[in-house]
């Protein structure tokens, strides 16, 4: 299997997480986490983690958050302009 690039892995947490950056704390994200199962490119070509626990991104109830980034981790603040719902 591929190494995972780790350019990558945080390309795609920093996105996500720029998404939810807007006001105030909401408890639709809070107390969840979640993991990076595989990213598909624009060419639809697949990669996937060898070790999903690695990458993954938990936001806390109090507007912490947490990410591990293979051997990498991190921790900040995020907020969130309301409730949205989101498709999976």
């Amino acid at each position: 299997m591929r190494s995972f690039p780790l350019w990558l892995v945080a390309l795609v947490l920093s996105s996500a997480c720029a998404q939810f950056a807007p006001q105030a704390t909401s408890d639709v994200l809070g107390g969840t986490s979640w993991r990076l199962v595989k990213f598909q490119g624009g060419d639809h070509t697949v990669l996937a983690p060898d070790d999903k626990t690695k990458y993954s991104l938990a936001f806390g109830a109090d507007g912490s958050f947490s990410a591990r980034i293979d051997c990498n981790r991190g921790r900040g603040a995020w907020k969130s302009g309301g409730k949205k719902t989101y498709e999976r």
